[in-house]
């Protein structure tokens, strides 16, 4: 175990880039990520980083089974954008009134944001609601954690790489993750430069704070709690205490976070952990995706996962185990959250749709402070039609 006792003078350690993949593999892609490579350099293939969870991912190797079958070729999708209407999705029979059952192919094309996880909205929806309840052991609440592992199944080399890590570095530890998105453009900040400091400080006082009664020098010093930390508890209870503590933060910016830990550690700032491992995807194409992938699974197998406002990674990670995240969301506050799964930031608009009763609000109850996709322009309803009559929820702006 990393850390405890004495034995933990002197072991903390800053892993650049930490040993998850091998050498072969990480060679792949050990160029510096390029925002503005071609699409066509960074397309990834499902089956390249994924296994198949029972079907095909790709659409040629149906479209040859299909032509092969009955002769002739794929007839032509069905396009469905699901936030076009949020009337359709949360109300409506979608085979039989919105897709249409003789379509047997649909092409889901979701408008902005082309990420936003709508789920919850087909959740609640009447015609499928209670057939979805029974359909998932923990009800609702697991739908998105059983449906995510069941379909995301990274292939052998990242699942490998990720038990050694675990091995050699969790196993036995009680385990922080902080996902730490710094870079403008991936999560949610005042500004449109580099999350601010002193925002990027709390992710680091949120884990000590977390981890303080396992240290004997912390425990029971009686210090105020300042306010932005109001929300976080403390982690290390009953038969956590006395184990090592590990710090594992993802990021898209190791240079910013480990200069920012460094200068913290030497203030004294951020305490309780023997061993600090910073992770962070580089290279392109495959060999990235499988580091994401692999950042995302450890992430989840995290006790506590502190997490950057609006970033699909520490959201995504901490909801594929049923876990409530800590929300970092500004200089000034830690949200504890208490959604276990992704949030539709605009899920209050359910009560504008025709079949809107209060039970589904209560269902799989939002949190709009953990959205998995950054700020959205807000839904409004058309002008000339008042709210308590609205039919449909468009989209505008």
């Amino acid at each position: 175990p990393a850390g405890g006792g004495a034995a933990s003078v002197g072991t903390r350690r800053a892993l650049q880039g930490a040993p998850v993949l091998d050498d072969d593999e990480r060679s792949a892609g050990g160029q510096a990520f390029n925002e503005t490579s071609t699409r066509r350099a960074r397309r990834v293939r499902l089956r390249d980083v994924l296994d198949e969870p029972g079907f095909e991912w790709d659409l040629e190797p149906i479209r040859a089974k299909f032509e092969q079958k009955l002769g002739k070729g794929l007839p032509p999708a069905k396009v469905f954008d699901p936030l076009g209407s949020i009337e359709k999705l949360a109300c409506r029979d979608l085979g039989a009134d919105v897709l249409g059952l003789e379509n047997k192919f649909v092409k889901v094309t979701p408008g902005y944001p082309g990420r936003a996880y709508f789920a919850a909205l087909l959740l609640v929806n009447p015609h499928y609601s209670e057939l979805l309840e029974g359909s998932f052991e923990g009800g609702l609440g697991w739908a998105f954690a059983d449906l995510f592992n069941f379909l995301v199944r990274p292939v052998s080399e990242v699942m490998e790489a990720v038990d050694r890590f675990k091995v050699r570095y969790m196993d036995g530890n009680t385990v922080v993750g902080l996902e730490m998105s710094v870079n403008p453009g991936h999560g949610d900040w005042a500004g449109t430069g580099l999350m601010p400091a002193d925002q990027q400080n709390l992710f680091f006082e949120a884990a000590s704070k977390l981890v303080a009664s396992n240290s004997p020098q912390q425990s029971g010093a009686g210090q105020a709690e300042d306010k932005a930390m109001a929300e976080v508890p403390s982690l290390l209870e009953g038969s956590a205490r006395g184990q090592g503590v590990v710090f594992l933060l993802a990021t898209d910016n190791q240079a910013e976070i480990q200069a920012r830990f460094h200068q913290l550690e030497a203030a004294d700032l951020v305490n309780g952990a023997g061993v600090v491992a910073i992770l962070a995807a580089t290279g392109d194409g495959v060999a990235r995706v499988r580091l994401e992938l692999q950042e995302l699974w450890m992430l989840g197998l995290s006790d506590v996962a502190i997490t950057t406002p609006g970033s699909r990674l520490g959201i995504l990670g901490a909801a594929r185990t049923h876990k409530a995240p800590l929300v970092v969301v500004s200089e000034e506050s830690v949200h504890a959250s208490a959604a276990p799964y992704p949030c539709y930031a605009q899920f209050g608009a359910v009560q504008y749709t025709s079949c809107f009763v209060p039970s589904m609000l209560s269902k799989i109850p939002a949190d709009s402070l953990v959205p998995a996709e950054p700020t959205q322009p807000p839904l409004q309803p058309p002008s000339n039609t008042h709210p308590g009559k609205l039919k449909e929820w468009r989209r505008v702006g």
